[in-house]
């Protein structure tokens, strides 16, 4: 049983039992919303295999309209959602997000900046980017940036150790502009390195310091900090675009 109120879904009635897991699957607004029977949360999601933080467990549904579906708790290990896989997904999801931002901006607004102390979407994209390619290709792997090894720098007329780290607001402003497609296709050789290396760590090589001189950053907290950071200027670049068309 369902009820929905307010563009949410909530549910009036939850049911398990021992190895059995309810799941409502049903279109909002035209997005597929995906409501666990554990804990009531509703949240959108592709069809397939989730692993359902709120309430610890692995969950299968299917997309459809208004309907329930029944799957038993999984056990074996070889269908649990991993660590890698988890990040990966991470990764693509922010991924996709980001090119929803990104779909149709327009040159002036990749460089418009909201005030004098504000980055502009072009100079958030290009920083990310960078610092993804940083921590995966150099600190870690000790391996020549893809930024420097492919020439992009070259390409950008861009410093080839640069990445916006400390950036003043008259190195901001001067940032030029920039062929968006060609900053898309240094950022997927960037995604496609990062998921490549992600393929090769074990669980307990995560707890590895590439770094004496920098201990706290082992290799699982950069991944870490890097899918935060990835997904905080994701937020940035939609928000600026949106700031933007609201006022047109």
């Amino acid at each position: 049983m369902r009820a929905r109120t307010s563009g949410v879904i909530k549910l009036s009635a939850i049911y398990s039992a021992p190895g059995i897991i309810y799941i409502y699957s049903g279109y909002l607004s035209h997005t597929s919303v995906q409501a666990c029977f554990e804990c009531s949360l509703a949240y959108p999601k592709q069809a397939g295999r989730v692993y359902h933080v709120a309430c610890h467990k692995i969950v299968r549904h299917e997309l459809g309209q208004a309907i329930l579906t029944r799957a038993p708790a999984v056990t074996d290990s070889e269908d649990q959602m991993t660590l890698n896989e988890f990040i990966e997904d991470a990764f693509n999801t922010e991924h996709e997000y980001l090119m929803d931002a990104l779909g149709d901006i327009t040159t002036d607004e990749l460089m418009w900046r909201a005030g004098p102390d504000a980055n502009p979407i072009g100079w958030i994209l290009w920083h990310m980017t960078r610092v993804e390619d940083m921590w995966f290709q150099f600190f870690i792997q000790r391996e020549t940036e893809i930024w420097a090894r492919d020439g992009w720098d070259e390409k950008f007329g861009l410093p080839v150790r640069d990445n916006g780290f400390d950036h003043t607001l008259e190195q901001v402003a001067a940032f030029p502009a920039y062929d968006l497609a060609e900053m898309l296709k240094y950022g997927a050789e960037v995604r496609a390195a990062t998921l490549n290396y992600l393929k090769t760590v074990t669980p307990k090589q995560m707890d590895i310091v590439p770094r004496e001189a920098r201990p706290e950053m082992s290799i699982g907290r950069i991944f870490r900090q890097v899918v935060g950071e990835v997904y905080q200027h994701q937020g940035h670049i939609a928000y600026l675009k949106g700031l933007q068309r609201s006022g047109k």
